[in-house]
């Protein structure tokens, strides 16, 4: 049973917010038998003993439930910032991003290095459609120029050949080209009720109520004939 808990030593002022989703998780064991998989807490434990602060903040019925959960909660706290939090991080999926400064890891060439051979060795493990997927056609990420359609800023990206079809900046200029388009149909729509339709026995158009309406024409519509069954 997934469920996240807070550890805290209020006589310091410091404070761990965790998640525990594997296969054996129950809540009666924190703090019996499992003391989290945090290096942090264990130090300070070591140093300043046992935390007076311990519970269970909620329980979940799905794992991915309770990492989206630790996330919202640890961004919305900003713990990476904050000293009186034990926590590094606030992503489940980019655990080194915001540890910022030399405790950042991968500040380590020995660390970085590793993790580069880590990667060469499961992407030489993937098939071509896996790399197509992940890199685009040529399986090669570059850096690529696009413009957007409503501030025409030119922004330089590092990622794939699908990441160029964003047209759009951010949301706000989406938000303004969508409603312009909307408004747009919208008039389309209204200026057709002014209008009628005329035909020379050949072809239709329409033109506006207040038009002329020019020689040979007439009100109405030519409706070809159907083809024979």
């Amino acid at each position: 049973m997934p469920y996240t808990y807070l550890i805290g030593w209020s006589k310091y002022k410091k404070f761990y917010y965790g998640v525990r989703y594997s296969k054996y998780s129950n809540p009666e064991d924190l703090w019996v038998t499992y003391f989290t998989s945090s290096e942090y807490v264990t130090q300070f434990r070591k140093k300043y003993g046992e935390p007076d602060i311990i519970q269970i903040r909620k329980v979940f019925d799905c794992a991915n439930k309770a990492k989206k959960w630790e996330n919202r909660v640890l961004r919305k706290m900003k713990v990476y910032i904050s000293e009186k939090w034990l926590n590094k991080t606030c992503s489940y999926s980019f655990p080194i991003r915001d540890i910022t400064g030399d405790n950042n890891p991968m500040k380590n060439e020995d660390i970085k290095e590793k993790a580069i051979k880590t990667k060469k060795d499961r992407e030489s493990k993937m098939t071509i459609d896996q790399l197509r997927k992940r890199y685009g056609r040529n399986g090669e990420k570059s850096y690529f120029i696009w413009e957007c359609e409503t501030c025409n800023k030119k922004i330089k990206k590092w990622g794939t050949v699908k990441a160029k079809a964003k047209r759009f900046c951010n949301k706000s200029c989406a938000a303004k080209t969508m409603n312009k388009r909307r408004k747009g149909i919208k008039l389309q729509r209204h200026d057709i009720r002014k209008t009628i339709c005329i035909t020379n026995g050949v072809e239709t158009k329409r033109i506006l109520e207040s038009a002329l309406i020019p020689k040979n024409w007439k009100k109405g519509r030519h409706w070809k004939p159907r083809k024979n069954t």
